[in-house]
């Protein structure tokens, strides 16, 4: 299913095929196209939102708020940074903020480290693999218990992204890999 988001919104977060959450200069906005409902989230400056399997999960002005039967509830999670950016995979929600990153598994969240890098400029996810910006490419094993580096790659990461055959791809220097 395609959809277009005819909102006027300075930043869209899709939550499945007909829902998103629409940020515009009078606040955040739970939008439904099915039912072209536009439900008023808040006045918040930076908001994002992410589909889980427990349900919907936004981040408004930094902090985590779950959605549940249309109001917006608050999560005590102990993240000690405002969080910036989330995704979802496969059950496992990143949150990233300030540097550091996150990694949310039933309703426990971790930080993901690695002791010779102290800031992570950007991260991509897939099943199994982490890739990190640090700034050069770091990739990470995530399917056991603990983090196993794979590989590395000494350009600067400017973009990355992971597409749905769980592919990386990687802009470097202009360059795409």
């Amino acid at each position: 299913v395609l959809t277009e988001q005819l909102s006027e919104c300075q930043r869209a977060s899709s939550l499945d095929a007909h829902r998103f959450l629409c940020l515009n200069e009078g606040g955040a906005w739970l939008v439904d196209e099915t039912t072209d409902e536009h439900s008023f989230i808040g006045a918040h400056g930076s908001a994002s939102a992410v589909r889980t399997e427990s349900g919907d999960l936004l981040v408004l002005d930094g902090e985590p708020y779950r959605l549940h039967h249309g109001a917006v509830e608050p999560l005590a999670w102990s993240v000690p940074v405002p969080i910036e950016n989330l995704s979802s995979v496969n059950g496992v929600t990143w949150m990233g903020g300030a540097g550091r990153l996150f990694r949310l598994v039933d309703n426990t969240v971790r930080e993901v480290s690695l002791t010779e890098f102290q800031t992570i400029y950007g991260f991509a996810a897939s099943d199994e693999r982490l890739h990190l910006a640090m700034p050069h490419l770091v990739t990470l094993d995530v399917s056991g218990d603990t983090s196993v580096v794979l590989s590395s790659w000494d350009a600067v990461v400017d973009a990355m992204a992971v597409d749905t055959a769980g592919d990386l791809w990687v802009v470097s220097d202009g360059d795409l890999y």
